[in-house]
């Protein structure tokens, strides 16, 4: 199943040199609804919570046309690496199979503002 008891969300950012932003975000989830074992009642017990934290570095370049800009952008994704299930593979949900959720990402991104 996929349900939880509690999610939260929290996001804060910081714009220094006048257009460069860092950010950073915080994602907690109360763990899935689960069963203990085989013989227990399904959605019995919850899997362990967890809390993912996310980080944005972000730039733009005013570009010498038409008030057009670029933005460039990094960011980590789980950036302490947390290991979390997002479903437990039980039932018929997933043909039985787990999923993790995902590992610590890089990204870089580029946008064009015309």
């Amino acid at each position: 199943d996929h349900q939880q008891t509690l999610t939260s969300s929290a996001v804060a950012a910081y714009r220094f040199l006048e257009r460069t932003t860092l950010t950073g975000q915080m994602l907690f989830a109360s763990g899935l609804r689960t069963a203990v074992d085989e013989d227990a009642k399904t959605n019995s017990t919850h899997s362990p919570s967890y809390t993912i934290y996310n980080m944005s570095l972000s730039h733009i370049i005013p570009l010498p046309w038409d008030n057009q800009k670029f933005l460039l952008g990094f960011d980590v994704i789980n950036l302490l690496d947390q290991k979390y299930l997002i479903n437990a593979g039980e039932g018929s949900i997933g043909l039985g199979v787990s999923h993790a959720g995902m590992p610590r990402s890089f990204f870089f991104r580029g946008q064009w503002f015309f």
